[in-house]
């Protein structure tokens, strides 16, 4: 179990997989949408990340699902289900997409 400082008090983390702080460009693509999104990836672990937006985004208008492309390559995709929600930044966990979601 880690604990992190957060401001005045320390907050208790429960996670399966370790985090990895980094500030990554990616992007990301709604469903059903051509159209990338710039996000910004501040911590990566093997199960999932926290993600945040740009300024003028608003996390709300968000589906739950949707993928992120690592680097702003096609290679290096991910898909997310969102975990958390804060105006500006989301936690996601990976998945594996099945035939049934496609």
């Amino acid at each position: 179990m880690n604990w992190l400082y957060g401001g005045s008090e320390f907050l208790k983390q429960k996670r399966r997989h370790q985090r990895k702080p980094l500030r990554l460009p990616a992007s990301l693509v709604l469903p059903n949408e051509n159209r990338r999104i710039p996000i910004e990836i501040a911590d990566i672990s093997e199960g999932g990340a926290r993600i945040r937006l740009p300024s003028d985004f608003d996390s709300e208008k968000l589906d739950d699902i949707f993928d992120i492309f690592l680097a702003n390559s096609e290679e290096m995709r991910r898909h997310c289900k969102i975990v958390r929600k804060e105006k500006q930044e989301i936690g996601v966990v990976f998945y594996a997409k099945s035939n049934s979601q496609i």
